[in-house]
C-alpha cells in the first residue's frame, strides 16, 4: 500500500513514524560492568536486603539504652569498654553497664531495640585511630539510635529498578547491592544507514585526496553523521550501525533494501525523497514497498519526508540536505530509536530537556506557518542585563545563508523551534537539547 497524501504537521509525522517502531528482542545479561547502557526489559527484584544486616550509622559506642538514664554534660555516664566491632566482624551485644566500640557499617545484633550507638563526638574518647579505652564517659544521648535496620532500604523480593530503564552506574550499584546476578535486557539494535545519490563520495574515496573534487561531486557527510547520531541515541556499545551507499537507480536501491531488510531492525535513508527526476528513494518505495508514505511536513528545513516498510522492516526516509537530515533526525528518530532499543519514547518532538537562553544573534525569519527548526550553540557567562541567566544562544547560520550550511553545525547543542516571531538579540529563546 502506498500513499502520497496531504501535508502533515510535525506532530502527525512524529506519531506516524514512532508508531511503526517495535522494540527489539530480549536477552539475559550478567550484572557487571558490561551492563552499562543496556535497557532493562523486566523489573529485577532484590535477592538480598539492603542493608543486608543491621549496622551502625556512626563511629562510636554501642550501649544499652537503660544505661543512659539521666545522662548529661554535667552528669556523664561512665561505662566499661568490653570489646570492639569493626566493619566485617561479627556483632557483639554489650552487657548492661558496658559499651562496645563500633565502627560505621559494623554489624549490630538484629534484636537491637534495647541498644543505641553513641557517636564518638559525644564521649571523652578522641576520634580517629586511638587505642581501645578501658572506659568511656558519655556526655550526650539523642533520641536517634544511629542504627540502620536490615532491609530498611530494600527488602528481598522488592523491585530494584523499573523496566525500560537504561542501566547507568547508579542502577548498577543498586543491582549489585541487592544481589541481582542476571537481568533481562533488550538486545542491541541493528540499524542500516543508506545515503543515495551518484554525486556522493564516501570518506574512504576522499582519503588522501589532494586535487579538487570532480565537477558535481560532494563528500557524503550524511551517512557518517546519521550513524553517529544513532549511536548517540541508542548508546554506542549497544547499536550496530552499518553504512551503505546507493546510486540513482531503482534496481540498485531495491537490491540493497532486499539484502538489508532481513538483517537489521531499522533502515534510514537520506536523499531522494522529493519529486525530482532522480529521487529514486521515493520512486522505489512507492512502487515496491509493503507500505509507504511520502509527502511534505510543515517544517523547515526538511519538508519532504518519507516512511515505509520493506518486507517487515521499517524504513525512515530523510531529506538529502545535510542540515535537513540532521534536524529531522532530532525531531523524529531520537524517539524512534529510543523505542526500538526498549526505552519509553518521548510523546512529542519537543518533549525533551530545554534551556531558556537569550539570543546573541538574529535568528532566521519564519515563512508561513511551518515550524522553523534552527540548530543553535549555547554559551555560558556571568549573568548580565542582556542575558540575566548567563546563557546565550547563537543560531548555526548566524552570519546568514540557508540550511545547506552544514559546515556551521559544529558545536550545536540543541535547536530552537518557532513558527512566528524570530528571536532577535536579547530575546528569550528556548533551546531544546540534543
Amino acid at each position: 500500500m502506498t500513499a502520497h497524501g496531504p501535508a502533515r504537521t510535525v506532530d502527525e509525522h512524529f506519531n506516524a513514524l514512532v508508531e511503526m517502531i517495535r522494540p527489539v528482542g530480549v536477552t539475559t545479561a550478567p550484572v557487571n560492568g558490561t551492563l552499562r547502557g543496556r535497557i532493562l526489559a523486566q523489573a529485577p527484584v532484590a535477592a538480598l536486603a539492603i542493608p543486608p544486616f543491621s549496622n551502625s550509622a556512626m563511629d562510636g559506642f554501642l550501649v544499652n539504652r537503660a544505661d543512659l538514664a539521666g545522662v548529661g554534660k554535667d552528669r556523664p555516664v561512665r561505662l566499661r569498654v568490653a570489646g570492639e566491632v569493626a566493619a566485617g566482624s561479627p556483632p557483639q551485644a554489650p552487657r548492661p553497664g558496658t559499651a562496645v566500640r563500633i565502627m560505621t557499617g559494623a554489624p549490630v545484633p538484629e534484636d537491637h531495640s534495647c541498644f543505641q550507638v553513641i557517636p564518638v563526638e559525644d564521649t571523652n574518647v578522641a576520634p580517629g585511630p586511638v587505642p581501645l579505652p578501658e572506659e568511656v564517659d558519655i556526655y550526650r544521648a539523642s533520641d536517634r539510635s544511629h542504627i540502620r535496620k536490615r532491609g530498611e532500604n530494600l527488602a528481598p523480593g522488592h523491585t530494584v529498578a523499573q523496566a525500560r530503564l537504561r542501566v547507568d552506574g547508579a542502577t548498577l550499584a543498586s543491582l549489585i547491592s541487592a544481589g541481582v546476578s542476571t537481568v533481562e535486557v533488550f538486545a542491541p539494535i541493528r540499524v542500516a544507514v543508506i545515503s543515495s545519490g551518484d554525486e556522493l563520495l564516501s570518506h574512504g574515496d576522499l582519503a588522501g585526496l589532494v586535487r579538487p573534487l570532480a565537477p558535481g561531486k560532494l563528500p557524503d557527510s550524511n551517512s557518517p553523521m546519521i550513524a553517529a547520531l544513532v549511536k548517540d541515541a541508542a548508546g554506542a556499545d549497544h547499536a550496530e550501525v552499518t553504512v551503505f551507499h546507493s546510486g540513482d537507480t531503482a534496481q540498485e536501491l531495491g537490491s540493497l533494501l532486499d539484502q538489508l531488510s532481513s538483517r537489521v531492525d531499522l533502515i534510514i535513508t537520506t536523499g531522494g525523497v522529493s519529486a525530482g527526476a532522480y529521487d529514486i528513494v521515493r520512486e522505489t518505495l512507492l512502487s515496491r514497498a509493503h507500505w509507504s508514505w511520502f509527502g511534505h511536513v510543515h517544517q523547515r528545513p526538511g519538508a519532504p519526508q518519507g516512511l515505509g516498510v520493506w518486507g517487515s522492516t521499517p524504513v525512515v526516509c530523510l531529506p538529502g540536505n545535510p542540515v535537513a537530515a540532521f534536524v529531522s533526525f532530532h525531531l523524529y528518530l531520537t524517539a524512534a530509536i529510543a523505542k526500538l532499543a526498549g526505552l519509553h519514547p518521548a510523546p512529542s518532538p519537543l518533549a525533551r530537556p530545554s534551556v531558556l537562553a537569550y539570543a546573541s544573534h538574529q535568528f532566521p525569519a519564519t515563512a508561513g506557518s511551518r515550524l522553523l527548526v534552527v540548530p543553535a550553540s549555547l554559551s555560558y557567562h556571568a549573568p548580565s542585563p542582556a542575558a540575566p541567566s548567563g546563557i546565550t544562544a547563537r543560531p548555526f547560520n548566524a552570519h546568514g545563508g540557508g540550511s545547506h550550511r552544514v559546515g556551521s553545525l559544529a558545536g550545536s547543542s540543541g535547536f530552537a523551534a518557532y513558527t512566528q516571531h524570530a528571536p532577535v538579540p536579547g530575546d528569550e529563546v528556548s533551546v531544546y537539547l540534543f
